[in-house]
């Protein structure tokens, strides 16, 4: 078997991908196909990523003369195996080794345990969806939940259920702890650093219609992209004063609202962006009277974005990415930003200002509490003093939470 990934181009700059079999006329590998369809809705980074994965595995399901529907935990345990074996061709020295003869007997790097452990989610993810369907019984790679301080329960992939706990789980494969002060004095700033009040009206400045600034301001209140895509018309509750995240008929089973994180999240200002309310419902009108309500038989699933252009379909990630980020407010902005950046500024600031961790947790739809300790600590902690310089906290107001933070990251976040 040699399986091939094709990108195809169609309308609107959107890349749809699919896994064609060399071996028997190079035609649509529907194995593959089905899964990756169901992703339409993420970046194409992450398709991409979802896509060789899968190749890799039914490559070696073929080497190992099995059968998809057939495999069972002691062939998972297999193929970890011939992972941990297997050269990790991403590597520059596998890159500069691959013209050799016998590259197998020169000293190549091979995966890492957070690489398998990708790997293995995406096939704990294919097998997920396969059970949904009913084409398979059970979920050969299911995580098995173990209880640890600080952590909640942590979904342990098959092959570390008996094994000492080491950085080898989709949820510990990297330390999330951090020193406050070797990371200030290093300067380090990261991808969550709130935006400044010049950024934020510069960022709706290069809005360029009502339909951006509806979904940009509902990433600036905790919104993952995904899940903004996926409301539908009547999902926004102006007199609640509410958005709701919720599951509709028509949406894929699995991926649209990560960790199944339902929930209602409220319409309220936001620092540096007092007149979010104002501004939103003013750009939802305009795009209402403009756009959906012309397209509204069209639009028979009633999603919020859709096309502004062209035939009546559900806005997708990597058309609305090109549109805003790429093409826009990374080229006009001095800053790293990406639409989980919105998010990040919701969650660091709201934090620093005083909103307790349960809440700020319930609305980004966390799953655990540690998460977003771990996640908001350190960038909490610097934009604090921020708010200090600026006078709109006093010192002692920045010092309680200064401590409450600590306390919390001490109880949950004590290394395992």
């Amino acid at each position: 078997m040699r399986l091939r990934l094709e990108k195809i181009k169609v309308s609107n700059g959107i890349t749809n991908l699919i896994v064609v079999d060399e071996d028997n006329f190079s035609l649509p590998f529907s194995e593959i196909n089905n899964f990756i369809k169901n992703y339409n809705s993420l970046s194409l980074n992450r398709r991409l990523t979802y896509a060789y994965g899968l190749i890799n595995f039914f490559e070696w399901l073929d080497i190992s003369d099995l059968k998809y529907y057939t495999v069972n935990k002691n062939n998972v345990s297999q193929y970890i195996q011939y992972l941990r074996e297997e050269p990790d061709k991403r590597h520059r020295i596998w890159k500069i080794l691959r013209s050799e003869e016998n590259i197998i007997a020169k000293d190549y790097k091979t995966k890492s345990s957070e690489t398998i452990n990708a790997q293995i989610s995406i096939i704990r993810r294919y097998y997920e969806f396969l059970k949904n369907r009913n084409i398979v019984v059970y979920n050969p790679c299911e995580l098995n939940n173990l209880r640890i301080r600080g952590y909640g329960n942590i979904g342990l992939l098959a092959h570390t259920k008996n094994k000492k706990l080491k950085i080898d789980t989709m949820k510990l494969k990297k330390s999330r702890y951090f020193d406050i002060d070797e990371y200030i004095s290093e300067q380090k700033i990261s991808d969550k650093e709130p935006f400044t009040y010049e950024e934020v009206q510069q960022i709706f400045d290069l809005l360029k219609n009502p339909q951006e600034v509806l979904l940009i301001s509902m990433l600036f209140l905790g919104l993952r992209i995904s899940e903004a895509l996926w409301r539908r018309t009547n999902d926004i509750r102006w007199a609640d004063r509410i958005i709701k995240v919720i599951y509709h008929e028509g949406d894929p089973p699995d991926g649209i609202i990560k960790n199944h994180s339902v929930r209602e999240v409220p319409i309220s200002n936001v620092l540096y962006f007092s007149n979010l309310l104002e501004t939103m419902k003013e750009a939802y009108n305009q795009y209402v009277l403009e756009i959906l309500r012309p397209k509204k038989t069209e639009n028979t699933m009633n999603f919020l974005f859709i096309n502004l252009r062209g035939k009546v379909k559900q806005l997708e990630y990597e058309n609305i990415y090109k549109r805003i980020i790429k093409n826009n407010l990374q080229k006009n902005l001095n800053r790293q930003v990406n639409f989980h950046s919105f998010r990040h500024h919701w969650a660091t600031t709201n934090i620093a200002l005083g909103m307790t961790l349960e809440n700020v947790q319930i609305n980004l739809g966390h799953k655990n509490l540690s998460t977003t300790i771990n996640d908001y600590y350190n960038p909490s902690i610097r934009f604090i003093k921020h708010l200090v310089a600026q006078g709109l906290i006093t010192e002692g107001d920045a010092e309680k939470r200064v401590n409450y933070l600590n306390d919390y990251k001490k109880k949950f976040c004590k290394k395992v």
